[in-house]
């Protein structure tokens, strides 16, 4: 299939549910709903470059208590065409429109193909926490934030670098067990000389 559960709307609660082996992503939320307590395993049997849990347009959202494992994301789904497509699996996926006020605490992710938690920087992003969370042995970044999003939506100002706000990423355990694993890693690759420490 394509999602394990798409939920929409405010004041929802996705909670003590098991998704094993879903074709794409295996919860998707928005507004300011709570995801708890779930387990995850193997999101991504079919298609590519999605996640175990992942949320846009949230302003309040909750993600936490929640175990993701195994999210390997399948290169097969991609056309024959095209170059450079690697199976690409993330654990929990901040979205690329808004991201307000989100709260990501005390998730385990692991062996994922991609990043544990992946970050998505876009103008719209401010008072969201990453904090008490761990990740190991995810193959790319066990945590990992990217200015693709910017790049990709309308200049502020005449500017795609427009920093994230009021943004706290603390107390997480990013275990990297490979030389080839970064525990953090960002992406500029869209626009220069911009300081996002």
């Amino acid at each position: 299939g394509y999602f394990g559960l798409r939920v929409s709307g405010n004041n929802n609660i996705v909670r003590n549910n098991r998704l094993t082996r879903v074709g794409y992503i295996a919860i998707v939320f928005d507004k300011n709903t709570l995801v708890e307590k779930n387990f995850v395993e193997y999101a991504c049997a079919t298609l590519n470059d999605g996640s175990a849990i992942a949320f846009d347009n949230v302003d309040g959202a909750i993600v936490r208590k929640n175990v993701v494992l195994r999210t390997r994301g399948n290169a097969e789904s991609c056309a024959t065409n095209f170059n450079g497509c690697d199976p690409k699996g993330k654990g929990i996926y901040f979205g690329n429109v808004s991201l307000k006020n989100t709260l990501v605490e005390d998730n385990t992710v692991a062996y994922c193909n991609g990043a544990g938690i992946w970050v998505d920087h876009v103008k719209t992003s401010s008072g969201n926490v990453i904090a008490g969370n761990t990740l190991f042995n995810n193959d790319l970044y066990q945590l990992g934030f990217s200015d693709w999003s910017n790049a990709m939506s309308p200049a502020v100002n005449g500017s795609h670098a427009v920093p994230a706000y009021n943004d706290i990423v603390k107390d997480n355990i990013c275990y990297a067990m490979s030389p080839l694993q970064d525990s953090m890693f960002q992406i500029h690759g869209h626009y220069h000389d911009v300081d996002f420490g």
